[in-house]
């Protein structure tokens, strides 16, 4: 697969073949590179779960424990597994998007109603952390998948949510500029710094903030919510002051994509 023609050609028809036959290698390459990756991380990111719910259940078996403790044992596999059923479905996602068939169910959404479904979902979160969850909505109808948007929206507030400190803030608005239906998460918190932001959208990337609140997750959501974006042919824009905070900002035509 390394092999290259690497002829040295005059600027003419064969040429321009050899060179095109050379990019499309690379390209190849570059593809099963990045499966490669991507399977390796992906296994790395199942047997992290799966390695602690066999510890508990090992331990379980080799010691006598009292009703308490094996409802302890139960409750922390109950969140082993969600976790670990998050993180398969992020895969799928993932796999269907790379093949093309993020199928979405068009309809007219109102984004202003949607936000705060998604918002009081984080209420209790929130007030835990003493983080402020704020709306700044105003009437924004765009036609789309509301399903896979909520996905987009959850993703952000808990990201914004668990790197914002107590004191601080996370507001979530929408509007209308033209005919694009705009939606954003800002928060108050830690930021990121200019050598990661272009970066975040990685798989499996993660930026270490330090303490978070909750989970930080297998660093897919940013990248589940680009493609989301994309198939709805908008795209998602990051701004970022270290020390100051964070907005992700999505841009979506208003009709249908």
């Amino acid at each position: 697969m390394r092999a290259r023609l690497n002829l040295d050609l005059p600027d003419d028809e064969l040429g321009r073949l050899a060179v095109t036959f050379d990019a499309m290698l690379d390209r190849i390459e570059e593809a099963f590179d990045q499966q490669r990756r991507f399977t390796g991380d992906a296994a790395h990111e199942l047997r992290t779960p799966l390695s602690l719910m066999r510890g508990r259940v090992d331990l379980a078996l080799l010691v006598d424990l009292s009703a308490g403790e094996y409802r302890e044992t139960l409750d922390a596999l109950q969140d082993d597994i969600a976790r670990l059923t998050d993180l398969v479905s992020a895969l799928l996602a993932l796999a269907r998007a790379d093949a093309g068939h993020l199928e979405l169910s068009l309809a007219p959404v109102d984004l202003a109603e949607t936000i705060e479904i998604v918002a009081e979902q984080f209420v209790a979160q929130a007030e835990e952390a003493g983080v402020r969850l704020e709306r700044a909505t105003a009437a924004c109808v765009v036609v789309a998948d509301e399903d896979v948007l909520v996905l987009v929206l959850v993703n952000l507030v808990a990201n914004a949510l668990a790197h914002t400190p107590s004191g601080g803030s996370v507001t979530v608005g929408c509007r209308h500029i033209g005919a694009e239906a705009i939606f954003w998460v800002a928060d108050t918190g830690a930021g990121i710094a200019p050598e990661h932001q272009d970066r975040v959208f990685d798989r499996f990337y993660r930026v270490d903030h330090g303490p978070a609140h909750g989970s930080t997750g297998a660093g897919l959501g940013l990248n589940i919510s680009r493609a989301i974006v994309a198939a709805h042919r908008g795209r998602i824009d990051l701004r970022s002051d270290p020390g100051r905070g964070t907005t992700f900002t999505i841009i979506l035509p208003a009709g249908r994509p």
